[in-house]
């Protein structure tokens, strides 16, 4: 993956990190989300994120499957992560 692809990626990740930070929506709250999960998903994007800007390796995981096993089920995060997803997996070929 190149810089500028590291780039945009890691400006998806902040972004995610940004909205997982501010207070649940009820769009959110309808999809599943809780003030547990969004904590839990805040910090593995914070990690997600240092990791990248260090150039440490990433696992290729599917965000949305494990976010969809804690109960999420759809929204604006849930496709924001999916994306995050395919930048993970185009990273690591």
């Amino acid at each position: 993956m190149t810089f500028a692809a590291d780039a945009q990626l890691l400006e998806q990740i902040a972004a995610m990190v940004g909205f997982l930070r501010e207070p649940l929506s009820d769009e959110s709250a309808r999809h599943g989300w809780t003030q547990a999960t969004a904590e839990k998903w805040l910090h593995i994007f914070e990690r997600l994120h240092a990791d990248i800007s260090n150039s440490a390796a990433t696992a290729q995981a599917s965000l949305s499957r494990a976010m969809d096993h804690d109960g999420v089920t759809g929204g604006h995060l849930l496709e924001k992560a999916a994306s995050i997803s395919n930048a993970l997996r185009r990273r690591a070929q």
